[in-house]
This record gives structure tokens, C-alpha cells and sequence, in this order.
């Protein structure tokens, strides 16, 4: 391992037994976390990006009849995705594979028109969501 790797963390969070002997192979310089701290970190920023989720899930409609313990496991399968900006995230007539939460940022909703012509039909922003029509309509 290098500068900048990390490592012991595994055995912090699951409150295990390191899983490997660490040796110095030249003179180093290390950072050390104490493993109370390190898990009070993790725990408070889990819970803080948990909490925040589960906000965005309440705002959906579609999602409202859903019970926490549901809207969690939901939240289980979000991965963030990254976007730049003007970069195409779905287009007109591809099929529905995900639905959408905007974290951060803005994203603009297109249609085209019969004379081939593009046209901003809404702006979403933090905590809106798209892609759930095709999902539901199976298209």
C-alpha cells in the first residue's frame, strides 16, 4: 500500500478481528482514527444521508402509501449517478429502466415536436423526480 490508502476500516464497522498483519516496509507516517470516533462518523453521516433520502421518498406520490420499513428498503437500492452539465441522462422513446431523484443540481425535460423541433417542457430540481411514467406504463 501506498500514500493516501486506507485500510483497517472493515474490522471498525462490523466490530470484527483485524483480517491481516500490517507491516512497515520502509519509515512511514500514518493517521490513526480511534474506532469510536471513526464509527460515530460513519453512523451520523449514514443517518444524515438516510434522513435525507427518506425525505426525497416522502415527496413522491407514488411512493406516500409506503411504510418506513418499505421506503428504507427502497432507499437500499438508490445509487447515485453522476451527470455533467448539458449531458443526455435519458432521451425521448428510450424504455424505462430507472426512475429518477435529483440530489443536486437541475435537469431540463424535453419533448420534440412533429417538425423535429426540441422544447423545455418542465425543469426539475433538488428533491423532484421523472422516469417513473415509463416504468409504470411498462414502456
Amino acid at each position: 500500500m501506498g500514500p493516501g490508502t486506507g485500510f483497517g476500516e472493515i474490522a471498525l464497522m462490523y466490530g470484527d478481528k483485524r483480517s491481516a498483519s500490517v507491516v512497515a516496509t520502509t519509515d512511514c507516517v500514518l493517521w490513526e482514527l480511534d474506532g469510536s470516533i471513526f464509527k460515530n462518523i460513519v453512523m451520523s453521516s449514514t443517518e444524515v444521508k438516510r434522513n435525507m433520502e427518506l425525505g426525497f421518498i416522502d415527496k413522491v406520490y407514488l411512493m406516500s402509501k409506503l411504510d418506513r420499513y418499505e421506503k428504507l428498503r427502497l432507499i437500499d437500492g438508490l445509487e447515485a449517478m453522476y451527470f455533467a452539465e448539458a449531458q443526455l441522462i435519458i432521451k425521448e422513446g428510450d424504455e424505462g429502466k430507472y426512475f429518477y431523484i435529483i440530489e443536486e443540481g437541475e435537469v431540463e425535460c424535453f419533448k420534440t415536436n412533429p417538425q423535429g423541433q426540441e422544447f423545455v417542457v418542465r425543469t426539475l430540481k433538488r428533491g423532484e423526480h421523472f422516469g417513473e411514467l415509463a416504468l409504470i406504463n411498462n414502456e
